[in-house]
């Protein structure tokens, strides 16, 4: 028997009549599914890997067989064993609208005729921020386009800015949190 290492993951193990012969193998029966060859080829690949130094154990490997004229070519391939995939999330950043009203009459009224639309509201904070009221929108997607037009009747500005909606969390007065529309519409 001889043990030839082609690359860094390919042997070539070479098996003559004698050897054959010695451990008990025919090329007509030589298959993994019979339990005689397949303990000896395993017993094969385990001496030709300590003999090249590849490891084979815990690895996917590839044997291809080849008959020759007084025995026969086993040519092994070893592949790395494969990481299984990762798995990403992406959290999407929360989106922030801020509806601006000059008054609390227009708050009212903008709340009163979004109670009778019955539109789907996501949870809001109300701040008074130099004399205006300003409703802050958080949601993970965009508001709905209903939703958008009612408030753009009565606010005087719809804007997406996180800048300001920061500056509002850090400088405003909070008069109500996380659901401040849905308070001033259970009043109404």
């Amino acid at each position: 028997m001889t043990v030839e290492q082609i690359d860094g993951t390919r042997l070539l193990i070479a098996l003559c009549d004698e050897d054959m012969k010695k451990l008990s193998l025919n090329y007509d029966t030589l298959s993994l599914g019979d339990p005689h060859s397949s303990r000896t080829i395993k017993r094969l690949l385990l001496l030709a890997g300590i003999k090249t130094g590849i490891d084979i154990q815990g690895k996917k490997i590839t044997i291809e067989a080849m008959e020759l004229e007084g025995g026969c070519l086993l040519l092994v391939s070893v592949a790395a064993r494969e990481k299984p995939p990762r798995h990403y999330t992406v959290r999407k950043k929360p989106y922030f609208y801020i509806a601006g009203f000059d008054c609390a009459d227009e708050l009212l009224r903008c709340a009163g005729q979004l109670k009778k639309e019955r539109v789907y509201i996501p949870p809001s904070d109300l701040y008074l921020y130099h004399g205006k009221y300003y409703l802050v929108f958080t949601s993970k997607i965009h508001l709905r386009k209903r939703l958008r037009h009612l408030l753009s009747e009565f606010c005087i500005s719809l804007t997406a800015d996180t800048l300001f909606c920061s500056r509002l969390r850090e400088y405003g007065k909070p008069i109500c949190l996380s659901s401040a529309l849905h308070e001033i519409m259970s009043g109404l």
